[in-house]
């Protein structure tokens, strides 16, 4: 069974366990689905932001998060951040550890919101 709080004392570090590696072990126990790793060598907001756009390709894009989604969050000029949503809330990291937040409050100070699931729907 699936819980929450087993994630919530990740810590966040930019090349070993970042919110991209957070979302990897999150949607694998949710739906045994491994995704790939796609940190790139360099971690730069240009780079990331290469990463993300090709990681975006390989999903389902929907319209409207459900249950079991992952969530990307992008604005200008500053890297992309992602999650997954479930049950409700955003179950992300960040530099300030992991968090299990409502859609609105985790996406505060992104301009696009963007949702994807691995299957078809």
């Amino acid at each position: 069974m699936f819980e929450v709080d087993r994630y919530l004392g990740k810590k966040f570090h930019l090349r070993d366990y970042n919110c991209w590696h957070f979302v990897r072990d999150v949607w694998f126990e949710l739906t045994g689905d491994m995704l790939y790793d796609y940190t790139p060598d360099k971690l730069n907001r240009h780079e990331l932001d290469l990463a993300a756009e090709d990681a975006t390709h390989r999903f389902v894009a929907l319209e409207r998060p459900v249950s079991h989604t992952i969530v990307l969050m992008k604005r200008a000029r500053d890297t992309p951040h992602i999650g997954v949503m479930y049950k409700g809330k955003v179950l992300h990291l960040r530099p300030e550890g992991a968090m299990y937040q409502p859609l609105d409050v985790a996406s505060v100070g992104f301009s696009k919101i963007l949702f994807y699931t691995t299957r078809k729907p």
